[in-house]
């Protein structure tokens, strides 16, 4: 679904058709490319290894490199060179990537993300960058944003918390930011054995 079609559904499950509208087309398309970007945040959607926010050139002496805003996780890093290979001895901030120890010549990494979307649905026929299966599910989020407009016409806790319910049956709950800090650690996991 595009962009023009997506919010003629959320006028039609909302029973906004006629003019005046109660919800503007610009709220709608606000609602929307929120619910992607959630939809991303909460179930993982995108993994990238080849876009833009993926790859880094390496300074001799930093240790520290920002991420892209839309990266959500990094999964794994890869010092490129005539025989790529893994890197180990990462970790993740909030907003950038550490080396345990700052490189002392320069190189690139790349790296594989979870991450939101690029940029914004803007145009008519901008399509959401989630596989086309999960577009009709975003319409609950922006349903869910559309009732909880303060207005007297429009506000409607009860539908918001309904639509809000759906979206996450789909989609799962939106870790909190502890969880999500605690995501990032890397930290490798030591399996202990008995062995025979």
């Amino acid at each position: 679904m595009n962009l023009r079609e997506l919010v003629a559904e959320c006028r039609s499950l909302a029973r906004d058709t006629a003019e005046p509208y109660l919800w503007e087309t610009r709220d709608w398309v606000r609602w929307l490319n929120e619910a992607v970007t959630e939809a991303c945040v909460r179930a993982r959607l995108i993994q990238d290894s080849d876009g833009s926010a993926t790859s880094i050139a390496l300074e001799p002496g930093v240790s520290a490199y920002r991420l892209a805003p839309e990266v959500i996780d990094v999964l794994q890093v890869r010092l490129l060179g005539e025989r790529p290979r893994p890197l180990v001895g990462w970790d993740l901030t909030e907003t950038h990537l550490v080396l345990a120890r700052a490189p002392e010549i320069a190189g690139d990494l790349s790296l594989t993300v979870i991450r939101a979307p690029r940029c914004a649905m803007t145009r008519d026929t901008d399509c959401p960058e989630i596989n086309p299966r999960h577009h009709p599910k975003l319409l609950d989020w922006a349903l869910r944003c559309a009732y909880l407009k303060q207005d007297a016409d429009t506000f409607d806790e009860a539908r918001a918390l309904k639509y809000e319910a759906i979206f996450e049956a789909s989609f799962g709950v939106r870790p909190s930011a502890d969880v999500q800090r605690k995501h990032r650690r890397k930290s490798p996991r030591v399996v202990r054995m008995n062995a025979f």
